[in-house]
């Protein structure tokens, strides 16, 4: 290989890995957009952590079932 095109090769190679960073960098920046609003959807509402000692047994006892639901895929044996 002649050193012109060696030269030739090098610089389109340092275009491409360039071209690629640029992307991997867009990419990388739209995945964080994607994670960031995909933990505001599954963050609870105010409202639905606001229960407290003082809240009415009821909404205790649904905030309780919401953690420690069972599996509904299984059955006991006996």
């Amino acid at each position: 290989m002649t050193t012109e095109k060696a030269e030739d090769e090098i610089v389109s190679i340092q275009r491409q890995l360039k071209a690629l960073e640029q992307e991997r960098e867009r990419l990388a920046a739209r995945l964080a957009q994607l994670m960031e609003a995909r933990c505001e959807e599954s963050r609870p509402a105010a409202s639905e952590a606001a229960v407290t000692s003082s809240s009415p047994a009821a909404e205790k006892i649904a905030l309780f079932r919401q953690l420690f639901a069972g599996r509904t895929d299984v059955l006991p044996v006996r």
